[in-house]
């Protein structure tokens, strides 16, 4: 796999504001350290936010970020309550703080389905109370790929997507190592070579 996302492309997704404090980053890098794909890093703080005792989700008492307190940083180490926004921005700021381009998105999630439309179709009503934010990781070679770090919610189409990616991924890994081995086998041959030279010019 050699396809790499490009330059602007991974600058203008990693941005954060100079003054994000150093402990966020660091927590992603905690979070992230044995993991060895960019697939997996993102997995690993999706399953943080998702599935740790340590948040939980409400629209009914979310605290509101006090002046001159960074609004992820609040909610990661203070609140730890909150609901779809906070924990998609938080996502998209952790994964921009190790260099992955992430960005944040808004729309609706499922709705409710209604009554059958006819030929395997459905009708589905959409309200205001259904809109919904998430988070979108970008892949060389595949594109832009949704994840939601919210508890309780899965984005439609995700789960084919993130196979892509996670196939994507291992094989870049596999891929990579496949050339440090050759590489390896490269130097022993000529090391090999290079004594049985000296061996027979003596």
């Amino acid at each position: 796999v050699t396809a790499k996302a490009s330059t602007s492309l991974t600058k203008t997704n990693t941005q954060l504001p100079s003054e994000l404090p150093a402990r966020v980053k660091r927590l992603s890098q905690k979070l992230t350290r044995k993991q060895t794909t960019q697939y997996g890093r993102v997995q690993a703080l999706v399953h943080y936010l998702k599935q740790s005792d340590t948040f939980t989700y409400t629209k009914m008492d979310t605290p509101t970020t006090p002046a001159k307190r960074d609004y992820v940083d609040y909610f990661l180490f203070t609140s730890h309550r909150g609901y779809c926004d906070n924990f998609s921005t938080t996502l998209v700021v952790m994964l921009r703080s190790l260099g992955i381009p992430a960005r944040w998105a808004h729309g609706f999630s499922g709705g409710t389905r209604g009554k059958t439309a006819g030929n395997g179709q459905y009708h589905y009503q959409i309200l205001n109370s259904d809109a919904h934010s998430w988070a979108e990781v970008y892949f060389a070679g595949i594109g832009w790929v949704p994840f939601d770090p919210t508890p309780g919610y899965q984005n439609p189409g995700t789960k084919r997507t993130q196979t892509k990616a996670a196939a994507k991924t291992q094989q870049t890994k596999t891929s990579s190592t496949s050339r440090s081995q050759s590489a390896t086998t490269k130097s022993s041959s000529s090391t090999r070579n290079q004594a049985s030279t000296q061996q027979s010019s003596s």
